[in-house]
């Protein structure tokens, strides 16, 4: 269940595709990642916003990226009373999804190779063969422009 949470999470992210269901959202009936948003919010791994909208074209900020992780891998946290991504972050770093100090800022855009390093941690599995990571390699075409720090995670996360 943990892997098919996250792969829907990561498909939901990253890539487009055409759905179709009903929703309570205001502003995704006409969205593409209608279907992908609808089975998230199921699943209590996303929700939207008071004003019932979900905002799906926003850039999505790395508290709440995490906290949507930390769904996926089925912990139900509370909100912390000072800033309400806490208990989901200390959650994250205790898994070895993220590391204290790996950002400046939780309330900032989250990028894809961000996003591909926390997924493979939370996969928990060791990347394997030589040979798939050098394909992987050639096959992500932005691969140089990745940081040195996220090519394991953006070539596990790609590979798993």
């Amino acid at each position: 269940m943990k892997k098919y949470l996250l792969f829907l999470l990561i498909t939901a992210v990253l890539l487009p595709t055409i759905a179709s269901a009903e929703s309570n959202l205001s502003d995704i009936n006409e969205h593409w990642a209608r279907g992908y948003v609808e089975s998230l919010v199921n699943e209590g791994i996303i929700n939207g916003f008071p004003d019932g909208s979900f905002k799906p074209d926003e850039n999505i900020l790395r508290d709440a990226f995490i906290k949507m992780v930390i769904e996926a891998l089925g912990y139900d946290l509370e909100h912390g009373k000072d800033y309400w991504a806490e208990k989901y972050i200390n959650k994250a770093v205790e898994l070895n999804l993220i590391t204290l100090d790996e950002f400046d800022s939780f309330t900032e855009p989250i990028k894809r190779e961000e996003m591909a390093s926390i997924i493979n941690n939370a996969l928990d599995e060791e990347l394997s063969g030589a040979d798939n990571l050098q394909q992987a390699i050639n096959e992500i075409d932005d691969y140089n422009s990745i940081s040195n720090n996220y090519k394991l995670g953006v070539l596990g996360a790609y590979t798993k």
